[in-house]
């Protein structure tokens, strides 16, 4: 007798939680953020105003891929893209800012 009301009460929550769910806004590949992006003012060296570097993460599509994260003074995350294959910097740099 129990364990039909334990039953009834998980079939209850299971639908409860089924029923809440909503679906997330599809994210479309081509879709522009709102994050900034900026040119790479020196294509050969990596600006000293782009702070201290707190992370490298590599590119699982392209191996020889890496961005390197650099936190400025004000807090804003600069990621800027390294090419080992081909040795040289991204063109560009995405900004996002902390608040």
């Amino acid at each position: 007798m129990v364990r039909r009301i334990l039953c009834g009460f998980a079939l209850i929550a299971l639908c409860a939680a089924v029923l809440s769910c909503e679906r997330l806004p599809r994210f479309e590949q081509n879709q522009i953020g709102e994050l900034s992006v900026a040119p790479l003012a020196v294509r050969d060296s990596i600006p000293a105003e782009y702070g201290r570097l707190v992370g490298v993460t590599p590119d699982n599509r392209y191996p020889y891929v890496s961005i390197l994260w650099f936190e400025k003074p004000d807090g804003t995350i600069v990621a800027v893209g390294v090419d080992g294959q081909n040795n040289r910097l991204s063109e560009k740099v995405l900004l996002i800012p902390r608040r």
